[in-house]
């Protein structure tokens, strides 16, 4: 077998001297001093590779800083599906909702995609989330003015949240939760199996980092 042993030779930079199989120079360097590493060509990692958990609660690392946490597609391929909008919010089913882990930053953004019909003119339209399927609201903070149309506009409605300071590995659940300015202002719809119906109901739940500029 050949030898491995570190190069005898200068180190190319910041302490790192590179392997040599054999007398020759492989191409793999690692520093004497800390933990880093270069490698020159491809890398294959056959197990599971780790990042250190001072890392991830401080959202350096990418692939858990924007990672999807926790997503719901319904109607993807189904017949439509609707709800009537009234006056007081209301979650319109128990199966519309999202669960997701709580990343290590504890912050998440919250995406919702649904389609509004605007049946009464000038309507206002709000969505808020609730952690329930009977409605109950998370704060007021979440509830939001997310369409007015002026006349009997239809709308897409592709609407975010944004939630910090939650516990790390806590497991939950939201529903949507939508009101009109006055009843029967709207109705929601989502989903379809024939041409030209509507896209399906999203939510999904994206990890932030720890540090988010809020001012």
């Amino acid at each position: 077998m050949n030898d491995i042993k570190f190069g005898d030779s200068k180190p190319l930079s910041n302490h790192i001297y590179p392997l040599k199989v054999g007398g020759e120079v492989s191409s793999l360097e690692i520093s004497q001093t800390g933990n880093g590493a270069r490698i020159t060509g491809d890398l294959e990692a056959t197990g599971d590779t780790y990042a250190s958990i001072d890392k991830m609660y401080s959202g350096l690392i990418p692939a858990y800083s924007g990672m999807i946490v926790g997503y719901t597609a319904l109607a993807l391929e189904g017949g439509d599906a609707y709800s009537t909008v009234g006056s007081s919010y209301a979650c319109p089913h128990s199966s519309l909702k999202l669960t997701f882990t709580v990343p290590p930053s504890g912050n998440v953004e919250i995406f919702l995609s649904v389609y509004a019909e605007q049946v009464a003119t000038g309507r206002s339209l709000f969505i808020g989330l609730s952690d329930n399927s009977t409605y109950n609201s998370i704060g007021v903070a979440y509830e939001h003015l997310v369409f007015k149309g002026d006349e009997t506009d239809d709308e897409q409605i592709q609407h975010h949240w944004v939630i910090t300071g939650l516990t790390a590995g806590a497991v939950h659940t939201y529903h949507p939760g939508w009101k009109a300015s006055s009843a029967s202002g709207y109705t929601m719809r989502w989903g379809g199996d024939v041409t030209g119906e509507y896209a399906p109901f999203i939510m999904k739940a994206t990890a932030l980092p720890a540090t988010i500029h809020t001012t």
